[in-house]
């Protein structure tokens, strides 16, 4: 069995794809909703959640405030939205 680290850049884009999907149907919003909330459209959203093109990581970010995750809780397994890793919503820093 392969370690966790390192991945193939392939497989990171569609490992961050696929845990942006659960977070999205976990919070049942459609792709539309999600691009909607956070400023891309769906297309957009259907292409990082799918591991395709070259998804920015400032789009990325947007998506993560959706959330209110950051990128080192993206793969927590008890990540919840609204919760970061400092307990509070990205959304709400001044």
């Amino acid at each position: 069995r392969r370690g966790r680290y390192p991945v193939p850049m392939g497989d990171t884009k569609h490992i961050i794809g696929q845990r942006v999907r659960a977070l999205r149907l976990r919070e049942q919003l459609t792709q539309e909703q999600l691009g909607q909330m956070v400023g891309l459209n769906r297309v957009q959203i259907c292409h990082l959640e799918r591991g395709e093109g070259n998804f920015t990581l400032g789009n990325l970010d947007k998506v993560l405030d959706g959330f209110g995750l950051t990128i080192e809780n993206l793969f927590d397994d008890g990540a919840e939205p609204g919760k970061s890793a400092n307990s509070s919503p990205r959304g709400s820093r001044s």
